[in-house]
């Protein structure tokens, strides 16, 4: 797999990636990604995209988040693939992504989603491991344990762009 960081050439591909993934909420999700590029907490080492042949088939932007007020987190939002791919190893992609992230020092990876979606990649219900979030967001907070940092527990702090 080809996978490395983000750079600026790769914006506009990444925004149509992200609209053919989402449809519906593409130009939301576009605009989200913007936002959380243009917050202070933003590190480039943890966008990554799977290019191959020219084309950017898949995209993952990971946020960092802080736990009780410490850092080792982040927030996987979003995730972007091309669709029209159907033989494109998703768990590979992320895997390798969580992989990267690991290296990073950051031992947790939350996500808001369906766990019987992502379940098979090792995540959990967040709050089965001792974590809380603020707020009502519209489907279960997740986490994945990478294993490397410090263990924490408590209440994640995530952008409020994440919970609209």
């Amino acid at each position: 797999m080809s996978i490395r960081q983000e750079a600026a050439r790769d914006k506009s591909r990444i925004a149509t990636l992200i609209a053919r993934t989402y449809l519906s909420e593409g130009a939301s999700t576009v605009e989200q990604t913007g936002i959380l590029r243009s917050l202070d907490t933003y590190l480039e080492k943890l966008a990554f995209v799977f290019e191959a042949e020219g084309s950017v088939d898949a995209y993952a932007l990971f946020t960092p988040v802080n736990v009780a007020g410490a850092s080792g987190a982040v927030m996987l939002a979003p995730f972007a693939v091309d669709t029209k791919k159907i033989d494109f190893d998703v768990a590979g992609f992320l895997m390798s992504t969580f992989e990267k992230v690991s290296l990073q020092g950051i031992r947790y990876v939350f996500v808001l989603g369906n766990l019987d979606d992502l379940a098979a990649l090792g995540f959990k219900f967040a709050e089965d491991c001792g974590f809380t979030l603020t707020g009502n967001p519209p489907v279960s907070l997740l986490v994945k344990d990478l294993g490397a940092g410090a263990e924490l527990k408590g209440e994640v702090t995530v952008p409020e762009i994440l919970l609209s």
